[in-house]
């Protein structure tokens, strides 16, 4: 029996305890449906709600009344959209500077406790953090509800401030969802057999019901939505009700979670680790008695203490000396990373098409959502899907441009439209912000543009994406040899196996370890060398080197 064969056995055999206590078909599953449910309300509905309830506040405030000229605030906001006055231009101008700040009061708690959440999930256990999670959000939740009930005699700045402060000391509103992402991962990794590479099919299940979620919940918004025009009450209760639903099925959530989601990691009782063997020698005996395995771990340099460790960590995963241009094409794709991120969309798309020529009402923005989350989805879908039908080299690099590449095309696309059919045919890929810069950046740039060319913001936006395709195809050049030998030396140990298994008298086998956790790619950090000393029968050393 090989050496990964006895140490994987070993510890199948150690968390037999731990897989039952692990449910059997679904866990965690409702969970990230419910959060995206929630998430396809308040994503569709809070920035019509913001822009309404700003522009009913700034229309009755005595420091634009030579603007209003005394006329009725609410009907003055009923048909704002796509009048491209004075007063839109303030209303849009301010919710791009408070956007700004409102991301910057989320962002900046987010940076400290995210890893702080993550650390204790990895050491308690994730359901204390995910009930921890999911508890500020239905607190976050029922600010932005009390916003709605009281958006005539309180500002909504103060319950949208203080709601995204909380959610920032509790790791963000994507908290929950790593941690019952992590929770699936580990239902799945409890019950995938040893040197299995396949993906989960729990794994798809569980991104299938985020999309599908998301959909409902926009799909919920554009029922519920009235036009202002037709009724003003109506209108203003829409939001009441979406916001009501949404708090109500985070709570759902959060029931679930506390009754019926089971712990999935047991840290204390986590089997094998490599850092167990240093500074010592192992000894695995054979079942037939044979010549022990000697193995020796190279040395790893001494960890940091303190609370600088994790900084240093980093520092070393991007400096480690890699294969061929690996560590040059890690650093780059980070650096990509961080540009997309840039150039993403901050809801300003909304505040340009309330402008003429669009002047979208809600219900047109509710269905645009529902669009294009479902062209989303299935992209999701479709096009993993399609890479399977070829043997390219390199697939998620192709994927990476193909996708960057589409979304620049939007952004250009956005920035020249003229109608609302332009942007509906628009295939529009877009992800998370980058939470501070992003916002400083882009909403300064459409407040100034404003009244020249609102698209810009997107032309520039365009223009950073196709910096990010152009950066892609380099790093996936320069990865192609790096991903042919990593293949060639695959399909050799394959042709090892087969031959050793087919002679009798070999006995030292070679077992493949994970292809993904051999994978030499610059999406993947490559985990430590392990230096294997065998003796063979005629007592000569052999030495080689095992990537783990």
């Amino acid at each position: 029996m090989g050496l990964l064969e006895r140490l994987n056995f070993r510890r199948s055999s150690d968390s037999d305890g731990e897989e039952k206590m692990c449910c059997g078909i679904v866990n965690a599953e409702p969970v990230i449906f419910l959060m995206a449910i929630c998430v396809g309300f308040i994503g569709t509905f809070e920035p019509s709600f913001m822009y309404y309830a700003r522009c009913i506040e700034i229309a009755n405030s005595t420091e634009y009344q030579s603007i209003t000229q005394g006329e009725n605030a609410t009907e003055i906001c009923a048909s704002i959209t796509g009048s491209n006055s004075t007063l839109l231009d303030i209303i849009e101008k301010d919710i791009a500077s408070a956007k700004t700040w409102l991301q910057i009061l989320s962002s900046i708690p987010t940076i400290i406790t995210a890893p702080l959440i993550g650390i204790w999930a990895d050491k308690n256990g994730r359901k204390p953090a995910l009930i921890f999670s999911l508890i500020a959000y239905v607190i976050y939740s029922i600010l932005h509800l009390m916003a709605t009930l009281t958006y005539q005699t309180i500002s909504i700045y103060i319950w949208y401030f203080v709601s995204e402060v909380a959610i920032g000391f509790v790791g963000g509103t994507g908290a929950a969802y790593f941690l019952t992402l992590s929770m699936v991962t580990d239902d799945c990794r409890h019950k995938l057999k040893p040197g299995c590479s396949t993906v989960p099919i729990r794994i798809g299940v569980a991104s299938f019901l985020q999309i599908l979620g998301a959909i409902i919940g926009n799909f919920g918004v554009e029922i519920l939505s009235v036009d202002s025009k037709a009724n003003i009450e109506s209108h203003t209760m829409s939001y009441i009700r979406c916001s009501f639903i949404q708090a109500s099925i985070a709570f759902v959530g959060l029931m679930y979670a506390f009754l019926y989601v089971k712990e999935t990691h047991f840290p204390k009782r986590e089997g094998f680790g490599y850092t167990e063997f240093q500074n010592s020698n192992l000894d695995l005996s054979s079942e037939n008695g044979d010549d022990a395995e000697s193995v020796e771990v190279r040395q790893s340099p001494p960890r940091r203490a303190g609370p600088l460790k994790h900084v240093g960590s980093l520092v070393e995963v991007l400096t480690e000396q890699r294969p061929g241009f690996t560590r040059l094409c890690l650093c780059l794709s980070l650096f990509f990373v961080f540009v997309e991120f840039l150039a993403l969309d901050t809801n300003i798309l909304f505040l340009l098409v309330k402008r003429a020529p669009f002047a979208w009402s809600d219900k047109i923005w509710s269905i645009f959502l529902l669009v294009k989350t479902s062209v989303f989805g299935a992209g999701m879908i479709v096009c993993p899907l399609l890479l399977t039908l070829v043997h390219w080299l390199g697939k998620d690099s192709l994927m990476i441009i193909i996708s960057i590449a589409a979304s620049a095309a939007s952004f250009f696309l956005i920035s020249q439209a003229t109608t609302t059919e332009e942007i509906f045919i628009m295939v529009h890929v877009i992800m998370t912000i980058c939470p501070i810069i992003s916002t400083a950046i882009f909403n300064n740039v459409f407040s100034l543009t404003l009244g020249t060319w609102p698209g810009f913001v997107f032309f520039l936006g365009g223009i950073l994406q196709t910096i990010v395709v152009f950066g892609q195809i380099i790093v996936h050049i320069l990865m192609r040899p790096q991903w042919r030998m990593e293949k060639m030396l695959r399909e050799h140990r394959k042709n090892e196996i087969v031959a050793e298994n087919d002679d009798p008298r070999e006995e030292h086998r070679i077992v493949e370890a994970d292809p993904e956790q051999r994978s030499v790619s610059n999406t993947t950090v490559m985990g430590s060398d392990i230096q294997v000393s065998q003796e063979n029968s005629s007592g000569t050393p052999r030495q080689g080197i095992l990537k783990v």
